[in-house]
């Protein structure tokens, strides 16, 4: 069956617990969720499985050290580098971590901090799913290959100018923190949403001069 899972805090544990759940019913699947010994700064699915065919989850705590759940992170740097990404949208801070084991903290390999006149309203990341097409066929028979980078993840800032208000996407690499693609919104606002997927980013804001939400698409493509 399909199992979802969600992190949280409790008032019975000093940390983080953690809820499975059948996403089709809703009904848990654990009687007694399990407190965590240790809190939880960011989580993210490893290409990793257990002896039940469970992808294994692993979780940054704020001393910076890894722990996986349910199983160890014995196999976490055997074939490919983890990587992970935290946001502080209170001080404004975007960081990436290399994983390396439980035993030592990860390792900061890069730090985005914004300009003083913004403040971040959404951090989002792409789902691990599988492109559906490698790029497009154009009129004159060229492929236009799409941009598809597993690494992108997006973030959306507000900020005031002369008393007007704009809102920056930022599309960022998760890995190097490199900066993709920067768009700015002049006249815009809350309420803000978005979605990544394959090679296309959709989002939503409010425009203050034409009081009214706007939805807008961006579909990025190799050179």
């Amino acid at each position: 069956p399909p199992l979802a899972v969600l992190v949280g805090g409790a008032e019975n544990c000093d940390n983080s617990i953690i809820f499975f759940f059948d996403p089709i019913t809703g009904e848990l699947t654990n009687e007694n969720p399990p407190c965590l010994s240790h809190d939880i700064r960011q989580s993210i699915l490893l290409p990793l499985t257990d002896n039940t065919h469970q992808r294994v989850l692993l979780f940054l705590d704020s001393m910076g050290f890894t722990h996986c759940y349910p199983t160890g992170c014995g196999q976490t740097n055997q074939n490919v580098p983890v990587f992970i990404y935290t946001g502080d949208i209170k001080r404004g801070i975007m960081s990436g971590y290399q994983v390396k084991d439980e035993d030592n903290p990860a390792k900061q390999v890069w730090q985005i901090v914004i300009p003083s006149n913004e403040r971040i309203l959404i951090v989002a990341d792409k789902p691990s799913d599988h492109a559906h097409s490698l790029g497009r066929v154009r009129a004159n028979r060229d492929v236009q290959y799409k941009y598809l980078n597993p690494n992108m993840i997006a973030m959306v800032t507000q900020t005031f100018e002369q008393s007007k208000s704009s809102l920056i996407i930022y599309l960022l690499d998760s890995v190097t923190g490199g900066v993709v693609y920067r768009s700015v919104h002049k006249h815009a606002s809350e309420p803000v949403g978005i979605l990544l997927c394959e090679n296309w980013i959709i989002y939503y804001y409010y425009n203050i001069k034409s009081h009214r939400n706007e939805l807008a698409v961006i579909e990025m493509y190799d050179p």
